[in-house]
């Protein structure tokens, strides 16, 4: 069942990655949401058990965060309705997640201690990474400003970018459109997504500089492996958003 989860994530994914739409999104850090764990979703990212046990995030704490995320929703209630609402405009849609995101990460921040909340900011982008590739380097504000890229270096980013989506509109279109993708055909197509993302990545890693190699995995800290949780085996939810 695990496995089915996981594949019908990748599946969900895969369809944002290879969207038109997503090739030069309009701003920052709330494209994702939750679901990838960057930004936003560090807000989701803290309701998992393995994460709240390495960053040593203890349950006054969560029940703290779940409160204030409560309160700060309502407060601005009408504004997550029209980020929700896919007739608001597009570029308002990503300026309010965006505003919503950096709000909840502040609430956060709030009750986190410093390194706890440093070590979250290490397991998002390591996720973001995991799941993006090179595309969290045009996505996510935090990595932009560490990374300090160039002009050329952003010709070459955005190309690769380019590139590992036509790649996996390709993969996605071979799984046969309609219904449900049947599981070993899902299976083999995360597998050779994931070796394509990691050779895109690696054609990355060789246009950065030392110091921007450095910075980056001061942005990742210690490797993390984040793992999808049974359905009813999670912690309490701080932000369902």
């Amino acid at each position: 069942m695990r496995q089915v989860r996981q594949l019908v994530l990748t599946l969900g994914v895969v369809a944002l990655l290879v969207s038109p739409a997503f090739a030069q999104p309009p701003g920052g850090r709330g494209q994702f949401g939750g679901m990838f764990g960057g930004g936003g979703g560090i807000a989701t990212l803290i309701t998992n058990k393995g994460v709240q046990e390495e960053v040593k995030i203890e349950k006054e704490q969560v029940d703290k965060i779940t409160e204030a995320l409560k309160t700060y929703r309502e407060d601005n209630k009408e504004d997550y309705e029209k980020a929700r609402n896919r007739e608001t405009d597009r570029e308002e849609r990503t300026a309010l997640n965006k505003k919503l995101s950096a709000g909840s990460e502040k609430v956060i921040a709030s009750v986190l201690k410093p390194e706890q909340m440093t070590r979250l900011k290490q397991i998002s982008i390591q996720s973001s990474l995991k799941m993006m590739g090179p595309m969290v380097l045009t996505t996510n504000e935090d990595v932009q400003k560490a990374l300090k890229l160039n002009d050329d270096q952003k010709d070459q980013v955005k190309t690769l970018v380019d590139d590992l989506q036509k790649d996996m509109r390709e993969m996605f279109g071979g799984l046969g459109g309609g219904g449900r993708p049947d599981p070993e055909k899902l299976a083999e197509m995360t597998k050779k997504m994931e070796g394509v993302r990691k050779e895109a990545m690696k054609k990355v890693e060789a246009l950065l500089t030392s110091d921007q190699k450095k910075s980056l995995e001061e942005l990742t800290g210690k490797a993390f492996d984040l793992k999808l949780e049974p359905m009813g085996q999670r912690r309490p939810r701080p932000d369902p958003r």
